[in-house]
């Protein structure tokens, strides 16, 4: 006798089968979709931190002393810096600061106000996210000798140190930006 057809055995052996390489492709369809969408945050994440460092070198070069000032640096610190200069172009000088809020790269610009007591209107943007710095400096101060600025009135270049990571705790590595910006109002070898 001459069956056609298959056996329940074989049946079974067909489906375990047709299971594990169906559980190998979606698993390969994940990972890739996963890898693709983590490389695209990844750059987009680089892409504005390059944006804010451009940014923040554009905005630095113009920092000038405030009415009232000894100094165009107010603050000095490692992930904080606040300096004077006119952002706007409109003949006052704003206040403005940059600070790390969690991950964020921030931007808080505080207008004069009419005592120019930095009392005015206060604007905060973000400017980069995904920074990775933790405890590590984002700005470095040097004098004109390129020695460790520790005055603010000395300070005649200032050094930019962003770390991006999207996934810190996972490989790639952080990627890393460092730019140098001089303070040319306030340049003393003229």
């Amino acid at each position: 006798m001459n069956k056609k057809g298959f056996t329940i055995l074989e049946l079974m052996i067909s489906i375990f089968i047709f299971g594990i390489v169906s559980t190998i492709v979606v698993n390969f369809v994940i990972t890739g979709s996963k890898s693709i969408r983590f490389s695209d945050e990844q750059g987009t994440a680089v892409e504005n931190a390059r944006n804010a460092v451009n940014q923040m070198v554009s905005e630095l070069k113009e920092a000038k002393h405030s009415e009232g000032t000894d100094s165009a640096i107010k603050k000095m610190e490692d992930q904080d810096l606040i300096y004077y200069a006119d952002y706007d172009n409109d003949g006052k000088t704003e206040q403005i600061r940059y600070t790390v809020d969690d991950k964020d790269l921030i931007k808080i610009i505080t207008e004069p106000g009419t005592l120019n007591d930095y009392t005015g209107a206060v604007s905060t943007s973000t400017l980069s996210k995904y920074i990775n710095n933790e405890n590590e400096p984002i700005f470095y101060y040097f004098d004109s000798n390129m020695a460790t600025a520790t005055e603010a009135y000395d300070v005649r270049l200032i050094r930019a140190y962003l770390k991006v990571n999207v996934t810190p705790t996972i490989m790639p590595n952080d990627y890393i930006i460092i730019t140098d910006v001089s303070l040319r109002n306030l340049k003393d070898n003229l």
